[in-house]
């Protein structure tokens, strides 16, 4: 009784002596002043807390949407790396309880003449022996190497747990974007196709003033020369469309079928750009989530290589059965046990120790700078999405007056050369303008919806 009180004391003793450090007193600061907040509205109100149906309010993209994150393969295989990383955790976690093993050992020991205990038994003595038997062993966590082990894991099951998230996150901006790459890419068509048929009708027109001698063959061919530049454009827009439509199913992780979509005046996104507050894009953006978390995870790490360079506590104990007759072998005569406590202190190994800790305070600086680098770019991206927002929205209203004016000298010019009073280059500079206006005009729409679905990404929506 008094050697137990003896290790009592000795564990209590070594318990008090914390040598791991607190992870809430090393927390890096984030950086919210990268970001120029005075020069926008801030409120709490961000468009990171609309969920998916608020935000894409047509049915089929969220059809698609829906479609993405049941089969997208990518996203699986994220789902199944954050199982990975629960297990490991769930490992972590029972690293606090003993080892156990049971045994069950049949021994045949022949001796050698000239052996001690073969001159002593004779060396052609077969001693055969049986043992039966549960052996355990434990090591007492006096330095928190164990706690520290199973807070990493958590971080690391949770930093995998936000990429799941992000995955999300990027595969709904994906198939978002590549869904309005198609409808804007459907009006620019139609746009194409109805100058295809304008033109046609010029080529008539145009004949028809060659045959009454108001213009040349040059005019003719001129005007020609403009049908097939748009039908053209047509072959470049039909394959854009294939290819985004072979894109997205791939996204969708399913063969090859047609797209169906909405028209572009039925598209309705938020108008209002709320982007909220620094600490709401810290807590929404899972992939800043992932990084604080890699944070955590090294920097428990640091804790666990610290305590190797002091003594572990192991205890052992065995119990069972044990003779030399397999007959007696579950006799109470052949019960053994024993129980053993071991103290180890490391003095030298190679210096695998003084790596190890090394290596793990390098990596948590290294996992502090990613986090830094991410935030940063994570601010970026709210900055070039709100630019891009605006500069869209600005330009698409000069490309409209600049449309209106173009449409009016088209028409003023195609009158005009009907009573021989314009030159027909004139005319075909008028219309080739006029389609060029038209097509800027749906890509500036696209450059508005793909900056209204970065920025939803850019501030966390979306998971």
């Amino acid at each position: 009784m008094r050697n137990y009180f003896v290790l009592l004391t000795l564990l209590s003793f070594l318990y008090s002596c914390k040598i791991t450090e607190d992870f809430s007193e090393h927390r890096p600061e984030p950086l919210t002043e990268t970001f120029p907040w005075s020069e926008y509205n801030i409120d709490t109100s961000t468009m990171a807390n609309m969920t998916i149906d608020e935000f894409f309010k047509d049915s089929l993209l969220l059809n698609l949407i829906e479609t993405g994150l049941e089969n997208n393969y990518s996203l699986a295989m994220a789902m199944q790396a954050m199982d990975i990383a629960n297990a490991y955790y769930l490992q972590g976690k029972a690293a606090y309880l003993p080892n156990v093993d049971a045994t069950l050992q049949p021994s045949f020991l022949k001796n050698s003449n000239n052996s001690q205990f073969g001159s002593f038994l004779g060396g052609n003595k077969i001693v055969q022996s049986y043992q039966l038997g549960v052996s355990a062993s434990w090591e007492a966590d006096i330095w928190g190497k164990l706690k520290a082990q199973e807070s990493s894991y958590l971080a690391d099951y949770l930093g995998v747990e936000a990429s799941v998230k992000w995955a999300q996150t990027t595969l709904i901006s994906n198939i978002a974007s590549l869904y309005f790459q198609l409808i804007a890419l459907d009006e620019q068509k139609k746009i194409t196709e109805r100058t295809i048929q304008n033109r046609k009708k010029s080529i008539e027109t145009i004949q028809a003033l060659k045959d009454a001698g108001l213009v040349t063959e040059v005019a003719v061919k001129q005007t020609e020369a403009q049908l097939y530049q748009s039908q053209a454009i047509l072959v470049d827009l039909n394959k854009e469309i294939q290819l985004n439509e072979n894109t997205l199913n791939a996204l969708l992780s399913r063969p090859y079928q047609v797209i169906e979509r909405s028209e572009i005046d039925q598209i309705d996104l938020p108008i209002a750009l709320t982007i909220g507050i620094p600490a709401q894009l810290l807590e929404n953006r899972p992939d800043l989530k992932m990084s604080e978390y890699n944070i955590r995870s090294t920097f428990e790490l640091t804790n666990v290589a610290r305590s190797y360079f002091y003594p572990s506590l192991n205890l052992t104990a065995s119990t069972g059965f044990e003779s030399l007759d397999i007959a007696k072998l579950l006799s109470p005569n052949s019960i053994f046990a024993n129980l053993a406590a071991g103290l180890t202190q490391p003095l030298a190994n190679k210096r695998v120790n003084k790596t190890r800790l090394e290596v793990s305070e390098l990596q948590y600086q290294q996992a502090i700078l990613d986090y830094e680098n991410q935030y940063i770019y994570a601010v970026k991206e709210v900055l070039d999405a709100l630019t891009n927002a605006d500069a869209a929205d600005e330009k698409r209203n000069y490309q409209a007056m600049e449309l209106q004016a173009l449409s009016e000298a088209s028409e003023y010019s195609t009158e005009l050369l009907n009573y021989g009073l314009a030159n027909y280059l004139e005319v075909l500079t008028a219309q080739n303008q006029e389609l060029s206006a038209e097509l800027n005009i749906v890509s500036s729409q696209l450059n508005k919806w793909s900056a209204v679905i970065s920025l939803y990404k850019a501030l966390g929506g979306g998971w």
